[in-house]
């Protein structure tokens, strides 16, 4: 029995060997976090030199050129930096995981390891007290014989009374030293078993202690990357404020040139590639985390802009309170014609715009929508519409209702562009935006009632004027949807 309990430790102590062969972290990663922190540190030394040029040339009007050219270089390395900054976040983000996971196996192992090593030295003292009792067992077998006097077969022989005695005593001398010899076999096979054991102790218990310093050594790496982790994210949060920053000194400057300049096309350009690259990334943020739309809805399609006359549309606003990118509203506006494509009755659903019952966010019978969808009265492109009141003054300040009961997803403020903006997602994927606010009275996670007021119309961020930039997406199995807020909504 015994022989058993040492082989089934022999067995755990080559288990105690085998998980010597830990796998380390990877270390390309440290690789590619010190290639990106030299991409980083390129990118700063360029941004330096930029603002140099701007603060050298940015009261110069003559070298308008030169400034905007510093701008389009430094906002582009900003976000490039921003870039870096988020693979350096992911990549930190990937070693957190993989060394929290060696540290809990690590952990693991060191307490089965601890188990097995008190077996193991249950086993070495049981065994050693078994190797005691042989060898007593041995010693009072020498100690019988030396008191018998070693008394020989032949003085036996003489001394048996019969054949049979004869038979008797020579199986007796057999028998003894053939037992004799088992137990001094036995004795060897213990001792050496014994001595093989205490030898694979000694080196699981020197595994244990560098597993231990294994874990240590990655708890404090553990620690350094996730101070990484805070410091990069706040380094993050501060490149960002930067670009809102650089965005709004480079609108400024966009507003004094000559909108024939090759100046001004330039950075009106470089401006609305970065309104496209924010935009795409806000979209892709919110088709991760608004709801989804599980019912099959009609796909729309939208025409190319058409001219027609409207009645609300051609009140001009006697404040000029429209987006800075939209000409005053005359007769002549541009409107969108939308058309749902059949679908088969079987296919067709009952959720359409008019099925989620959403009221227009500003309730005042002097509002209109003074930037349409999805162009502006110019043709250039716009996302949603703008929504101000006729009444001289009246615009700022006025209050923003939730169109729909909701929760709110998103709550921040951009100043180069948005300034503050929310979105709220009214369920089965139907979003909400809303921006330019003056004031914002919703947090994020907040439910909102239809009616409640959300906001106030404001001017902040790239406006021209007080006005409501009023944005409606579909969130669907198949990707994130602009939808026409004039299908969802009546502005009085």
């Amino acid at each position: 029995m015994h022989s058993k309990k040492i082989q089934a430790f022999l067995t755990a102590a080559a288990f105690c060997l085998s998980a010597a062969a830990f796998p380390a972290p990877v270390a390309h990663a440290e690789d590619s976090l010190a290639d990106l922190q030299a991409q980083y540190n390129q990118l700063e030394r360029q941004i330096a030199e930029n603002q140099k040029k701007i603060d050298q040339n940015e009261s110069d009007k003559a070298d308008q050129k030169n400034v905007v050219a510093a701008f389009d270089t430094e906002i582009r390395d900003l976000n490039s930096q921003i870039t870096i900054l988020n693979k350096k976040l992911s990549l930190l983000n990937e070693e957190i995981e993989n060394l929290n996971n060696n540290i809990v196996t690590l952990d693991r192992e060191v307490v089965l390891l601890d188990a097995q090593i008190t077996q193991a030295k249950t086993e070495i003292a049981l065994s050693q007290t078994r190797i005691d009792n042989t060898y007593q067992k041995v010693l009072d077998r020498l100690t019988k014989s030396y008191m018998a006097g070693g008394a020989s077969e032949l003085e036996l022989l003489f001394g048996a009374k019969d054949l049979k005695d004869i038979l008797t005593w020579q199986q007796y001398i057999q028998n003894a030293t053939e037992y004799d010899n088992t137990i001094i076999e036995e004795l060897e096979v213990n001792i050496a078993s014994l001595q093989q054991m205490q030898v694979q102790l000694d080196e699981c218990i020197l595994q244990i202690e560098q597993k231990k310093a294994d874990a240590q050594t990655q708890r404090e790496d553990l620690n350094a990357k996730q101070l990484n982790v805070q410091e990069s994210t706040q380094e993050l949060d501060a490149k960002r404020l930067t670009v809102d920053t650089k965005r709004a000194e480079a609108y400024g400057v966009l507003k004094t040139l000559n909108e024939e300049s090759e100046e001004y096309k330039a950075l009106n350009a470089q401006m609305k590639a970065e309104e496209d690259r924010i935009d795409a990334e806000m979209n892709a943020r919110l088709a991760q985390i608004a709801s989804v739309q599980e019912d099959p809805t009609p796909v729309t399609t939208t025409s190319a802009p058409t001219t027609t006359t409207t009645t609300a549309a051609a009140q001009p606003d006697p404040t000029g309170e429209e987006d800075e990118s939209t000409p005053s509203v005359t007769a002549a506006t541009t409107t969108a014609t939308t058309t749902a494509q059949t679908m088969p009755a079987s296919t067709q659903s009952a959720v359409t715009p008019a099925s989620y019952g959403l009221i227009c966010p500003v309730q005042s019978k002097s509002a209109y929508v003074s930037g349409t969808y999805p162009y502006y009265q110019n043709g250039g492109e716009h996302h949603g519409i703008d929504i101000v009141l006729s009444e001289q003054g009246k615009t700022l300040g006025y209050p923003v209702v939730a169109p729909q009961d909701g929760k709110v997803i998103t709550v921040g403020y951009d100043m180069a562009s948005r300034g503050h903006y929310f979105e709220i997602d009214h369920g089965n994927g139907l979003v909400t935006r809303y921006y330019h606010c003056s004031a914002v009275f919703v947090s994020l996670g907040q439910t909102v009632k239809q009616g409640q007021e959300v906001a106030k119309i404001g001017e902040t961020g790239n406006a021209n004027g007080p006005h409501l930039h009023f944005e409606v997406l579909l969130n669907t199995k198949n990707g994130l949807i602009r939808q026409n807020p004039l299908s969802y909504i009546s502005v009085p």
